[in-house]
């Protein structure tokens, strides 16, 4: 599957990320040593883990987005400007955002 460009792509990995019930984040970027992007990758809301809060920096307020970990993300291949879809995980550790609840991603 191939996109012309960053938007292109990002707007549909998280169109499809919306049709399964989870949220998306733009995460990392590398260059060659000519300083061209060369790939991109895009990740879960939930990938990774939340830095320890001390009891003292402790929020009150619920937060709506916790990280679990979660291993989904779409890796993208620049090459001559045309984004290429080089490695897709789909391997989720939570579950899914109810239908009912679709609009608030």
């Amino acid at each position: 599957m191939t996109f012309a460009n960053e938007d292109e792509a990002y707007k549909t990995y998280n169109a499809y990320a919306i049709s399964k019930g989870f949220g998306v984040r733009k995460g990392q970027k590398a260059n060659n040593c000519k300083r061209i992007l060369r790939t991109c990758t895009f990740f879960r809301n939930c990938e990774g883990h939340s830095p320890p809060i001390s009891p003292h920096e402790q929020i009150d307020v619920y937060m709506t987005v916790k990280r679990t970990g979660c291993e989904a993300c779409i890796t993208f291949k620049i090459e001559n400007g045309v984004w290429i879809v080089d490695k897709f995980k789909d391997v989720h550790n939570h579950p899914f955002i109810d239908d009912k609840q679709k609009h608030l991603i």
